[in-house]
């Protein structure tokens, strides 16, 4: 396959977004599997079908150029959220429950 000089541009691009992507995945599971077993096994279901239905209706109501930024800025706060209620665990009543 021969990449064209203008290509390489977006090839790059697209490159560095399915890493980042597949990155963030990796970065994300294990708060989401400590989240799932922190709320049980019985819990997962539901909790996929949700995030499921979330991400649908976020799809629907942005269009296609803000959706990435959208799901970004999301993940952000949530990460944050996640880091203050982990430092507010330590320091309070000890682990979150």
């Amino acid at each position: 396959m021969r990449i064209e000089r203008d290509e390489l541009a977006s090839a790059a691009a697209g490159f560095s977004g399915f890493f980042f992507l597949l990155a963030s995945v990796s970065v994300l599971r294990p708060i989401r599997d400590q989240a799932g077993i922190a709320k049980g096994v019985a819990a997962l279901p539901g909790m996929f079908a949700a995030t499921f239905l979330a991400v649908a209706a976020l799809s629907q109501a942005l269009p296609a150029s803000a959706l990435a930024p959208a799901a970004l800025a999301l993940c952000a706060v949530w990460l944050v959220n996640s880091l203050a209620l982990a430092r507010i665990g330590e320091h309070g009543k000890g682990r979150l429950r």
